[in-house]
């Protein structure tokens, strides 16, 4: 499966509710994850799953939000590797999972994801 997420976002620049960037690691895997909103750094090496406000519709439409997510294979039971992206508060909700199986325990995927706000 691939490693990345290319995708355009549709916000109501009108909604009061801000965009929430949800990030999971599965397989008990443990994983890190820093964002930028344009230039700006807005999350930093956060590790594990969580959830992070990104801002009102009319705040980042058009805009772009550049994640990567590194994960870490701790697991000793599968060499497994995947992360989920979701996206909410917006015209819809958008859910993306990749996945990635390192070659050895202990391995290391690197996961990236492209999101443009847009109304």
């Amino acid at each position: 499966m691939s490693t990345q997420i290319l995708e355009a976002y549709k916000v109501n620049p009108r909604n009061d509710n801000p965009i929430i960037l949800e990030v999971s690691i599965g397989n008990g895997q443990l994983g890190f994850t820093s964002a930028n909103l344009e230039e700006q750094k807005i999350i930093n090496e956060r590790k594990g799953n969580f959830h992070q406000e990104i801002g009102k519709g009319a705040e980042i439409d058009g805009k772009s939000l550049f994640v990567t997510t590194m994960v870490k294979d701790v697991q000793t039971a599968t060499n497994k590797t995947e992360v989920t992206f979701k996206l909410t508060n917006g015209i819809s909700e958008y859910k993306g999972t990749l996945k990635k199986e390192v070659s050895t325990q202990g391995g290391v995927a690197f996961y990236a994801a492209y999101f443009l706000f847009y109304s």
